[in-house]
This record gives structure tokens, C-alpha cells and sequence, in this order.
């Protein structure tokens, strides 16, 4: 189940690679499966979740993620990316906002690295700072203050 091909990739890695949700889930839920591994450009199954922009995969993978191996949230590749600078680098606006939005996120970034990654949505992925705040804390929207 941990097997990687000759690029380091793993059968998670592919069904994440793929979009196969329920291969995904199935082989999530096996007890040998080994999260940390990474492939040869030093990205993990979150990364690769996050390159799809699949929100749905992203939820899944987040859950175990967080409780079962948690560096890979600020795990670098091989070009310095963590997975949420990934998908803010990649412009990738679904996985963006759901990083933004999971609550406690900010916790496994320093501060400065979480205040740049803010700005960074702000500025290039058009994500407004009311609408990180949105996200973030489950307020509603500026806007909608003034209706």
C-alpha cells in the first residue's frame, strides 16, 4: 500500500492525482498507510490534492491529515511551496479558500508566514480580506452588513 513508483509516488498519490474520491477514502482508511511519504519533487498527498483544486478531496485528506500527521501542512517541496502556498501560487481559488476557511489552520504557521500567505491570497488569487475573514471565522460578509 506504501509502494512508490519510480517518481516516488504512491497509490494515494495517483487515485488523489486522478480525482478517485473512493479509491482516496478506501486507502485512507487502511492503518499501514504511511501520509509522510513524499515523492521525488517533495510533495506529498496534499499537495497533490491541492494541484486538483478538488475541494471534496481536500476535506478528506484535511480530516486525517490534521490528526495523523499535521507537518504536512507546512511540509516544503522541492521548489519551497508548503500546500497551501501551493495553492495560492497555483492560483487555485477552491483549495485556497478551503485552507483559509479550516478552522485552527493558522496554527501551523508562524505568524509572519500566515500573514504573508494572506496577503499573497489577497493580492493574487482575488480573494478580498473580508471574504478571508469570512472564511476563516464564520462571520458574514462585509457587505452584508449594509443590506
Amino acid at each position: 500500500i506504501n509502494s512508490q513508483d519510480k517518481n516516488g509516488e504512491t497509490a494515494l498519490m495517483i487515485a488523489t492525482q486522478k480525482g478517485d474520491l473512493e479509491s482516496a477514502s478506501l486507502l485512507l482508511w487502511e492503518k499501514s498507510i504511511n501520509l509522510s511519504l513524499v515523492n521525488k519533487q517533495g510533495e506529498s498527498v496534499l499537495h497533490h490534492a491541492v494541484r486538483s483544486d478538488n475541494v471534496e478531496m481536500l476535506d478528506l485528506f484535511l480530516s486525517h491529515i490534521t490528526m495523523h500527521a499535521p507537518q504536512l501542512l507546512t511540509l516544503k517541496n522541492a521548489k519551497g511551496n508548503n500546500p497551501l502556498a501551493t495553492a495560492l501560487f497555483r492560483r487555485n481559488p477552491g483549495a485556497a479558500e478551503f485552507f483559509l476557511a479550516h478552522p485552527g489552520i493558522e496554527r501551523f504557521y508562524t505568524a509572519s508566514q500566515w500573514a504573508h500567505l494572506i496577503e499573497f491570497a489577497i493580492k493574487n488569487v482575488s480573494i478580498s480580506l473580508p471574504r478571508i475573514v469570512e472564511l476563516h471565522f464564520g462571520l458574514f460578509p462585509v457587505a452584508s452588513f449594509h443590506e
